[in-house]
């Protein structure tokens, strides 16, 4: 679960409101933010698109939707990077901005609202996607789940792992992985998520993670948007600690 500071849980325990923001880069090459005054109705969030499960044994991708007024002057570029974030306040004091993910521009689209403000619509996905593509040619018979995970992170742009993931994979019985011929790498995920009990999912910085089916803690906290709604993943509500 994601980190949060000792003010973040002070407010939090207390009667409190959420603010959002997002970063987009521009087709101006400058990152742009968006507050609540440019988002219309906050920041949705959903993990599992394409039919896919929050389960053991997947490797599921983040989509994301945004409304908001048209910018003026420049445009979100095409494919460009988009980083949301959100943090609590009691009206005296506000917590740290916490990401919440790393996603990459799909589909663009202008519309009016009732009061004929011009508006932008945005549609997008986290780095998952790439995993949609073949395993690349390979030179092992078996190797430690842990290095094919650092191997994929190698060939594809952006990629990282999850340092906690690796720390936890190699505290565990070694498992081997054979060559992946005729497989995707997100198939070669998902393997290694069943192997490990686990989902892997891009984390809230943009890293491949992965989800124990035990690590859920007991007490939890939901994440809301600027208008009070829950952000879910998958229709189930994303919890802090």
């Amino acid at each position: 679960m994601q980190n949060t500071s000792a003010l973040y849980q002070s407010i939090i325990s207390g009667t409190y409101s959420t603010e959002v923001k997002l970063l987009i880069m521009g087709d101006d090459n400058a990152e742009h933010t968006i507050d609540h005054t440019g988002l219309v109705n906050g920041i949705e969030i959903v993990e599992g698109c394409f039919d896919q499960t929050f389960s053991v044994g997947n490797a599921v991708a983040a989509e994301i939707n945004v409304q908001m007024l048209a910018p003026i002057g420049w445009a979100p570029a095409r494919m460009a990077q988009m980083k949301p974030y959100f943090r609590v306040t009691n009206g005296a004091q506000t917590s740290e901005w916490l990401p919440k993910g790393v996603f990459f521009i799909d589909t663009r689209q202008r519309t009016k609202n009732a009061y004929s403000d011009d508006l932008m619509e945005i549609h997008g996905y986290d780095r998952m996607m790439m995993a949609e593509q073949d395993y690349p040619g390979v030179n092992w018979v078996t190797k430690k789940d842990w290095e094919v995970l650092e191997e994929i992170c190698s060939y594809i742009t952006g990629w990282s792992l999850n340092a906690e993931t690796k720390a936890y994979i190699q505290s565990l019985t070694t498992f081997n992985v054979s060559t992946p011929y005729s497989f995707t790498i997100r198939e070669v995920l998902q393997s290694i998520a069943a192997m490990r009990a686990g989902n892997f999912v891009m984390d809230e910085n943009g890293e491949l993670k992965l989800i124990p089916l035990t690590s859920a803690p007991p007490d939890t906290n939901y994440l809301i948007n600027n208008n009070g709604n829950p952000i879910t993943f998958g229709g189930a509500r994303i919890v802090l600690r």
